[in-house]
């Protein structure tokens, strides 16, 4: 994963297609041109679909330096962002018969490859059994690595 790097998928409705979030609500504009600008800002690519949804991505490392330590860490959201997420929740069912690539959130290899069912459960596996609870009581303040503690999210 770390040669290859993870691709994050965004797949974004148009308005008239769905009650769910619009990527003209995404980029606060009923322009394509202008959705395409931020786009081409942010360094992503995108593809239009011909009903008018837009499908959206970038590339990313799946580690990063820390700041401090310099330690190379892992860093990324790819269990959470995986299609997987949503088909293990039993909240939308009728997005169920989806292609993985055509969920709200998707992640696979930085060159489009599939990244298995096997891989994902290992590294939440991993994720789980390194992950720690607190009991906090009113008053408590917490304060944490957010690198350290991947944003956490448990997913």
């Amino acid at each position: 994963m770390k040669k290859k790097k993870i691709r994050y998928i965004r797949n974004l409705s148009h308005e008239k297609n769905s009650p769910y979030l619009t990527w003209q609500e995404t980029f606060k504009t009923k322009s394509e041109e202008k959705a395409e600008k931020v786009m081409l800002r942010e360094n992503m690519d995108w593809e239009w679909q011909s009903n008018g949804d837009l499908s959206l991505w970038n590339t990313a490392s799946a580690t990063t330096q820390h700041p401090v330590t310099k330690e190379e860490i892992w860093f990324n959201q790819v269990t959470a962002a995986h299609s997987s997420y949503y088909k293990d929740m039993s909240i939308n069912v009728s997005n169920q018969h989806l292609p993985a690539n055509q969920f709200p959130l998707h992640t696979c290899y930085g060159d489009g490859e599939e990244i298995t069912d096997e891989e994902v459960d290992e590294i939440r596996s991993a994720t789980w059994s390194n992950a720690m609870s607190l009991k906090l009581q009113p008053g408590d303040v917490l304060s944490l690595d957010n690198l350290l503690a991947l944003h956490s999210r448990m997913s």
